[in-house]
């Protein structure tokens, strides 16, 4: 749908006979930008994402982009620099457009950046867009195309990614503990063998883990032990494996099976390289996959939630898979979950919660959850007890003196009375 929408809009605004032209070279950034953004939009009309979370997909890359070098921030000299159009054609652009908007529809106005580019693109010729926009409005454009256009300033988007902070203790607060559990959690290990190679404080690494889950297991017999999803080998862009990381990833999945994990759940790694790739691997070792929120005619061959007897408890786990949305969604991604169906996250958490909790004293949740899904999960289901995601940052902009850095990472810690952990090792 992205794809095809990309064309569409390319046509109109790139191709005769069909283009309406910007003859104002200072505005030719608005071509990428507007292709980018209202490919994506077309996918939020027709229900695959909501604009609300391309927005914060936008704004989540966009302050990612304060760490990137040799980039051209002045929209208007982007053809003229030989550094990369990508992030600015692709990020920077839209997230303009995104203000555009954003500053369009805030009371007491009521227009839209729609109305403004269907008058903009109207005839043959298409007008300026600074001449198009509303004037009176209580807006300085011309301030505004200094400041973000041109690129002044950084772009206030911490109001597209507002997040409640996590807290110390549950809240309201629980009763005095009498029991005890032990959770020890995984996730986003993609495969590695080795420890993470970091100068400091090296983390990770089949040996070290296992040498961890025997002391942990040795003092508290009852310890849980989780995935949260991503274990199979990252591909990336390449095709398809080599012999050799083939050999790496069905080792290291080996070594899962004999550490005993209680549960994993799917991943977008897990699923990348095809459903046959995965029911093959299922069928050679024995790691308990949960996929609560996943369905294929043919089967996936994994459960859709477990019930775990541990040290007198009934630990009951549902694995939810968030799929890749926005900017930072892949068109291999997308093929690979064309054969399935992937429920919306949060209603299959309404709809499953109350029924594991029946029959459970805890519910736990594994999975690629972002920040952002994992609040509104604990809006919409207070009663789950923990959820363990391999999805823990949520960038934002902090504005000092003299200049803007970047917040990349969520705490773990309570939402009400959820607690929240993250794990990429």
């Amino acid at each position: 749908m992205r794809r095809y929408s990309e064309q569409w809009i390319g046509a109109r605004l790139r191709f005769a006979p069909y283009q309406s032209e910007i003859r104002d070279r200072d505005e030719y950034w608005l071509v990428d930008g507007i292709t980018s953004w209202y490919s994506w939009k077309a996918a939020a009309v027709v229900g695959l994402v909501s604009e609300n979370e391309l927005e914060r997909e936008f704004a989540s890359s966009y302050a990612q982009t304060l760490h990137a070098g040799g980039i051209e921030r002045n929209l208007e000299r982007m053809y003229q620099s030989s550094a990369s159009r990508q992030i600015p054609s692709r990020i920077l652009a839209p997230v303009v457009l995104i203000q555009v908007d954003r500053a369009l529809r805030r009371p007491p106005r009521s227009t839209s950046l729609d109305s403004v580019l269907s008058e903009m693109f109207r005839g043959r010729e298409a007008r300026s867009l600074w001449q198009t926009l509303p004037k009176n409005d209580g807006i300085d454009w011309r301030k505004f195309r200094a400041d973000y256009v041109q690129g002044t300033l950084v772009a206030s988007i911490n109001d597209i990614l507002p997040l409640a902070p996590t807290l110390l203790k549950p809240s309201p607060p629980r009763g005095a503990p009498n029991r005890k559990v032990t959770l020890v959690f995984t996730g986003k290990t993609h495969g590695y063998l080795e420890n993470c190679g970091c100068k400091l404080n090296q983390s990770g690494g089949i040996a070290r883990r296992v040498t961890a889950l025997r002391r942990i297991r040795s003092q508290d017999l009852g310890a849980l032990l989780f995935d949260a999803g991503n274990a199979f080998v990252n591909v990336g862009t390449r095709d398809a494996p080599d012999f050799l990381t083939r050999k790496e990833e069905s080792f290291y999945l080996k070594e899962m099976e004999g550490m005993h994990y209680d549960a994993a759940a799917v991943g977008m790694t897990e699923l990348v390289q095809g459903i046959e790739h995965f029911r093959g691997t299922m069928r050679a070792i024995r790691v308990p996959y949960v996929g609560s929120n996943l369905t294929l005619e043919a089967g996936l061959g994994v459960a859709s939630s477990r019930i775990i007897h541990r040290a007198g408890l009934r630990i009951g786990v549902l694995g939810i898979f968030e799929p890749p949305a926005g900017p930072r969604a892949s068109l291999r991604e997308a093929n690979a979950l064309s054969s399935m169906t992937v429920d919306d996250p949060l209603i299959t958490l309404q709809r499953e919660v109350p029924l594991l909790r029946k029959n459970a004293d805890l519910v736990v949740i594994l999975g690629s959850l972002s920040p952002v899904t994992i609040r509104r999960a604990v809006e919409v289901c207070p009663d789950v007890d923990v959820i363990v995601s391999t999805e823990y940052e949520v960038p934002s902009i902090v504005f000092g003196d003299r200049r803007a850095t970047l917040r990349e990472d969520d705490a773990p810690g309570f939402l009400g009375r959820t607690l929240i952990l993250y794990t990429n090792l």
